[in-house]
């Protein structure tokens, strides 16, 4: 099954922030999952 994650956020915590996407990786790979676009481009 295809499917797509497509978020903005408006970030006020970058510690906080960073906890999260350190774990990002990880649970992508889990799923065999990849990055089509990142950081607007």
């Amino acid at each position: 099954m295809t499917a797509y994650f497509v978020a903005q956020i408006d970030l006020h915590d970058a510690e906080t922030y960073a906890k999260y996407t350190a774990q990002t990786p990880g649970i992508v790979a889990e799923f065999d999952g990849r990055s089509i676009v990142r950081g607007g481009r």
